[in-house]
């Protein structure tokens, strides 16, 4: 009971930050220069990402016109202000301006990303599942509910948010935009030359699928040897994380840097698939749960 108020308190909260917050394009400049693999990006080709991300998100928030502060000279002028701040570098030639990162801003654009990333997890879904192959209505709604389920702990929708009513919407934006068409039989399927921002949507939420990714394979290892102290569990991940990316294996950093791995701890004890308990010293000890052979469903799933 004492945590079913806490979790209601917590929305309400939520609702009315999502009410009055008000965020610049910052966001979405920085998603747009970490969408590709390489960081350096053509002037027009930065401006054409960061505008589609903004279509986007001007549709699927309902209060989008309201919410959104104009930046001086538009798209531009976030640009300028990332140059400005030394987080994007210009590169000019005769004929072109090419704007690019070093890998050690990256992790600050994430955080500039991660700002208001969760208006972009359903269309991401949609992208990431559509890139898989055809899609019927019926599963891209059993898609992102799953999706919502697993990273509940990273993403808090409003209660009175509508999936059914964000799925028709992102469908009917990208059927008018041409990002996708329907087949006779009713599936839904990507346009070949509108690929390159289905790729880039589905990008959006592959840090948090990733950091998903290394938590099973690394629970599934010979790595983890049970009870383990929770911090000792999170340092596991990271590790894993830290040289699977070294390798090139994944290529993002953790979801939202932080408190990702905490977040899948808790959706796992959640699941039972671990079980948490205190020693003598108030310390969090993890073991395995009784549904922890539940992670390979869980695996196949991803």
């Amino acid at each position: 009971e004492y945590k079913s108020m806490l979790y209601s308190f917590g929305m309400d909260v939520m609702d009315q930050i999502n009410t009055h917050m008000r965020i610049s394009a910052v966001p979405l400049v920085a998603t747009a220069l970490l969408s590709e693999r390489h960081m350096g990006f053509h002037k027009d080709d930065l401006l054409q990402k960061s505008q589609f991300l903004l279509d986007v998100y001007q549709e699927v928030h309902p209060r989008a016109q309201d919410t959104l502060v104009e930046s001086k000279e538009g798209l531009k002028g976030t640009i300028e202000f990332f140059i400005e701040s030394g987080l994007v570098s210009r590169w000019r030639d005769s004929t072109e301006d090419i704007y690019y990162f070093n890998s050690r801003n990256k992790v600050r654009l994430n955080l500039y990303k991660n700002i208001f990333v969760h208006h972009f997890v359903i269309p991401s879904v949609i992208a990431l599942k559509l890139k898989q192959g055809p899609q019927s209505r019926e599963s891209l709604l059993q898609d992102i509910c799953f999706f919502e389920r697993l990273l509940r702990y990273e993403f808090m929708f409003p209660r009175s948010y509508d999936f059914t009513e964000a799925l028709d919407t992102m469908l009917n934006f990208s059927q008018a935009k041409g990002l996708i068409r329907k087949e006779e039989g009713g599936n839904y399927i990507i346009c070949n030359e509108k690929e390159k921002e289905i790729r880039m949507l589905s990008r959006i939420i592959l840090p948090f699928l990733d950091s998903f990714h290394v938590a099973i394979d690394v629970l599934l290892s010979e790595k983890v040897t049970f009870p383990l102290f929770q911090k000792k569990l999170v340092e596991v991940f990271r590790a894993g994380h830290q040289k699977l990316l070294l390798l090139g294996k994944i290529e993002s950093l953790e979801g939202n840097l932080t408190v990702s791995y905490h977040n899948i701890i808790h959706f796992l004890i959640d699941e039972k698939i671990l079980e948490v308990e205190r020693d003598n010293n108030r310390n969090l000890v993890m073991r395995k749960g009784n549904h922890f052979e539940k992670l390979i469903k869980l695996r196949d799933s991803l």
